[in-house]
């Protein structure tokens, strides 16, 4: 049977334990300190200053950074870095030209990145995870770039994971493709794949990127649309009359019929 008493803690005790807790706090802070600056950048907006210097164009921030524009979009899209105008105030769509980002917080940013330390990292998260030294092109390669696909996710993320528990030959079944990133990159590596999905259109996306084609005949046909185009556009380009309609009902069945007379491709037709 155990015995307990009723004891007060001792005066040393609680020096102790006073001492343990603000050693603790301290740890805490120096963990949380780059986190908090990043968070208070997003927070406080840029002071609107004349030529403010820390309020920078993306062609600038890539020079100065060393990156390119495309890191800086990347930046912004991910919500990484906050998107200003020339005053330096937060915005979801900037007009032409009037774009900027903050020289600071983007400075900051690749900091924590550098350190591995940028907040979306979680604690036990696999270092090798975080990929933190690809390029944003080698990150996207040639499955991403071919459409706008807000959910998708990079195809070295499904490398990794195929790499250590799978082998060639093996079958992968992918219940939420979204647009088939899984099953191109098990597809590259040998191994057969199944995908679903409830959006016809992601399906559709899937097949066009897993087909097998004939890339001489798809030159041709690119480069034949690419010149029917210009043609069309030629047509559009008023002479003399500055008010041409670019539609008018009486001509759209026309233009219509010569396109198609034109067209050589039965592919296009189609």
């Amino acid at each position: 049977m155990t015995n307990i008493k009723d004891t007060k803690p001792s005066l040393k005790t609680k020096r102790n334990v006073r001492c343990f807790a603000q050693a603790s706090a301290n740890s805490i802070k120096v963990k949380t300190k780059k986190l908090k600056l990043a968070i208070e950048l997003r927070e406080k907006p840029v002071a609107y200053v004349v030529n403010n210097p820390d309020l920078v164009t993306l062609e600038e921030a890539a020079r100065i950074t060393g990156k390119t524009t495309h890191n800086i979009r990347d930046y912004i899209q991910r919500d990484r870095i906050a998107k200003l105008d020339i005053e330096g105030k937060p915005i979801k769509r900037a007009v032409n030209g009037e774009l900027r980002v903050s020289l600071k917080e983007l400075r900051v940013f690749l900091h924590l990145v550098s350190q591995r330390d940028e907040k979306h990292h979680h604690a036990g998260l696999h270092s090798e995870l975080g990929f933190y030294d690809l390029a944003e092109r080698e990150r996207t390669k040639h499955v991403n770039r071919l459409h706008p696909y807000l959910g998708k996710f990079i195809p070295q993320l499904v490398e990794w994971f195929l790499q250590r528990y799978f082998k060639k030959g093996d079958w992968i079944l992918d219940p939420f493709m979204g647009s088939g990133t899984t099953l191109v990159q098990a597809n590259e590596m040998g191994m057969a794949s199944i995908g679903v999905d409830v959006s016809e259109f992601n399906c559709h996306i899937a097949k066009v990127k897993l087909g097998r084609y004939d890339i001489a005949l798809a030159r041709k046909e690119v480069l034949e649309v690419e010149s029917r185009v210009q043609r069309f556009s030629n047509r559009l380009q008023p002479k003399n009359d500055t008010t041409l309609e670019l539609f008018p009902e009486d001509r759209l069945d026309k233009l219509k019929d010569g396109l198609l007379a034109e067209c050589k491709s039965e592919y296009l037709r189609t």
